[in-house]
């Protein structure tokens, strides 16, 4: 148990794919059975990329919404950055 964790932390950015190239919604719609001729397929392909797009347009607003908040405290308290941080608090 200690030697699992002696390497430190990890962030693995894609959990799924162990390493692997990710699927386009291509491959995920073919690897679902649909036929590129099939009138099926464009509707799976048109549904991955929408997918697609929504989870990076939602990860984008988070970090943008998270940046704001910390450039907001930070303007509030003058705790966070510079040479004088946390002297608000010193009494």
């Amino acid at each position: 148990m200690v030697s699992a964790c002696a390497s430190g932390p990890s962030i693995s950015f894609n959990p799924f794919g162990s390493g692997q190239p990710r699927a386009t919604s291509a491959q995920k719609c073919i690897g679902q059975g649909y036929r590129e001729d099939s009138a099926g397929y464009g509707e799976c392909v048109a549904f991955y990329d929408k997918q697609t797009f929504t989870n990076r347009r939602n990860i984008v607003l988070a970090v943008g919404v998270t940046a704001l908040a910390v450039f907001a405290f930070e303007r509030e308290c003058d705790c966070l950055f510079g040479p004088d941080r946390g002297t608000k608090f010193n009494r």
